[in-house]
């Protein structure tokens, strides 16, 4: 294995319609992926129900020092990536103004200016 099959991906968004029957404390959620690491066997982490500042620090700390070769963020939630986690909770995209801010907070807009997107 080299060093370029490394990268993270990391997905968030809120929570939405909850048919679960968990009481979760915030309206946030951050799916963290590690994948191709020589040094880590933890495959990632399961974030769900923490504060926005939590997912702001969490984007931040997970994201210095990374390129964007290696860093992948993704607004929203797929079904690939819950991998049946949480079946009975639904995952929204954050809306395009709560997208803008987190950036802005994160500072993720000043590191990875020229790579971020923002597709709706």
């Amino acid at each position: 294995m080299d060093e370029f099959d490394y990268h993270e991906e990391l997905s968030f968004g809120k929570i939405g319609e909850n048919k679960s029957g968990i009481k979760f404390q915030n309206n946030y959620v951050l799916f963290h992926q590690i994948f191709g690491s020589k040094f880590l066997m933890n495959p990632g982490k399961v974030l769900v129900g923490i504060g926005y500042d939590y997912l702001c620090g969490y984007l931040e700390g997970a994201s210095i020092g990374k390129s964007n070769k290696e860093f992948y963020i993704w607004n929203g939630i797929s079904n690939i990536t819950r991998n049946g986690c949480y079946p009975n909770v639904e995952f929204l995209p954050l809306e395009k103004g709560e997208l803008e801010k987190l950036l802005i907070d994160t500072n993720l807009t000043k590191r990875f200016e020229k790579h971020i997107k923002i597709v709706r």
